[in-house]
């Protein structure tokens, strides 16, 4: 296969040389935009913009590869952009499938940044429907990252502090947890694509637990300390009103695959960003635990495990740029569940988790977030 790519690569510089610098390399300046990373196959175009230097590049100077690094064949597609009638390369799929493309232009190449499309074969959801267009009034809660591992002995602690709030009424309905697992790479249920999540959230140790992608405390042995670190948390959270609301509507079919469209109703002017995160609930795995006791919880068994964290590469979510308050912007997230193989999840006990960032100085933080008890369930505005 590499060598298909090479000899790929070389045709078209030769094919084409002269129309390029002098001195290419090896293609940071190479730009690859879709039309959506979401098609209904026989309804929508999945069609690409390559850009080199911002100058849109014709389809007939480039090869396309999927995840295998074999050659795509494209169609061609004319589309109205920017005031005038252009030839773009098209994937026009045949199933349901979710196929993930890099570019070459001459030495060009786009394999470190590839863009991934998914097609499906039923409706895809509309706008959830909003009962109170001008209210921007949404209760707000925080959003934990719980890293943690079975193997991890002093996990535990930070594990029954979570557990211990979402018992209390005055705490349950006002945070959402995501337990990450990536105390080591043999975790059964480590994260696998997500394994940088660590690094990129800054984890130096385990447990870390990380609120609204704002600030993070770890454990101690004394479980008191851990309860009011979780409340103080949420606490610090609910000081402050939530910039944006969320509403989610599903669409699925029989298969194993889902579409989710988030809609974030901006409550203030600003810039937002948006994620989704998949998560498993009743999972067996044996926890190491350096003594922690507390009353009322199964230590080998695990909840809020994420499964998928869809939400770029910063985890802190994909653009939606700036808004004005009473806004609305939608992002569609396509979502398998890997219902095969030896750690296939169970899709019965997989849940959704949404949430809106938002920018503030130089730095981005978790405003909101929402979630459901099935990952089908369509949530709407939480209004206060």
């Amino acid at each position: 296969m590499k060598l298909m790519k090479f000899f790929a690569m070389a045709l078209l510089a030769i094919a084409i040389v002269g129309c390029g610098p002098e001195n290419p390399t090896t293609g940071e300046k190479l730009v690859v935009k879709t039309s959506g990373n979401l098609v209904q196959i026989g309804v929508d175009h999945a069609y690409f913009l390559v850009y080199l230097d911002d100058v849109l590049l014709a389809p007939d100077e480039l090869v396309f590869f999927d995840e295998d690094d074999e050659i795509v064949t494209m169609s061609t597609l004319e589309i109205e952009h920017e005031g005038q009638t252009i030839a773009v390369p098209e994937w026009v799929p045949t199933q349901p499938e979710t196929k993930t493309f890099w570019v070459a232009y001459k030495s060009y190449e786009s394999s470190k940044n590839p863009v991934s499309i998914t097609a499906v074969d039923f409706a895809l959801p509309s706008a959830m429907e909003d009962p109170q267009p001008d209210n921007v009034s949404f209760n707000k809660r925080t959003f934990f990252a719980q890293f943690t591992g079975t193997g991890c002995g002093w996990c535990p602690f930070a594990k029954a502090a979570l557990y211990q709030a979402g018992e209390d009424e005055a705490y349950a309905d006002k945070f959402l947890v995501a337990a990450i697992y990536t105390y080591g790479t043999t975790e059964l249920f480590y994260p696998g694509e997500y394994g940088n999540i660590e690094t990129v959230f800054g984890v130096q140790g385990y447990p870390t637990v990380v609120y609204d992608m704002k600030g993070s405390f770890g454990a101690a042995k004394v479980e008191e300390q851990n309860l009011n670190a979780v409340k103080t948390a949420i606490n610090n959270s609910q000081k402050e009103s939530a910039k944006a609301g969320i509403a989610v509507n599903v669409a699925s079919d029989s298969g194993d695959t889902f579409v989710a469209r988030v809609s974030v109703k901006a409550a203030v002017d600003g810039e937002f960003f948006v994620g989704a995160w998949l998560v498993e609930d009743d999972l067996e795995a044996t926890q190491s635990n350096y003594g922690c006791t507390a009353e009322g919880i199964d230590f080998n068994h695990h909840n809020n495990v994420m499964r998928i964290a869809d939400s770029g590469k910063s985890y802190y979510g994909h653009s939606l740029g700036a808004m004005k308050a009473g806004e609305v912007k939608d992002y569609v997230f396509p979502m398998t569940i890997k219902t095969s193989g030896k750690k296939a999840w169970t899709k019965e006990n997989c849940r959704l988790i949404a949430f809106v960032s938002y920018k503030a100085g130089g730095n981005v933080y978790v405003t909101n977030c929402i979630g459901n008890d099935h990952y089908s369930e369509s949530i709407p505005y939480d209004y206060k």
